[in-house]
């Protein structure tokens, strides 16, 4: 049985050098870093806070749930 030949690992051209000058392979995470942004759901008081400041905007007249899905709307897209 012949012996295997040694082969060494192909350099990638992309990437950043390494320590011999070379360019090896680099995390495509690195290049596109994300932005992680944290949602928080508004809390009952603030979208009951801002639904009763809708209601008296319209002059005391309006849908209850109406008031309260555009206030939870406003609150969430904030």
């Amino acid at each position: 049985m012949e012996p295997k030949p040694k082969v060494k690992p192909a350099r990638l051209s992309a990437g950043r050098a390494g320590p011999k000058g070379g360019k090896t392979a680099s995390k495509k995470t690195t290049a596109r870093a994300k932005k992680t942004v944290k949602k928080v759901k508004p809390t009952f008081e603030q979208i009951q806070a801002r639904a009763f400041e809708i209601y008296t905007e319209k002059g005391n007249q309006g849908s209850e749930v109406e008031n309260w899905l555009q206030a939870e709307k406003e609150l969430v897209s904030q």
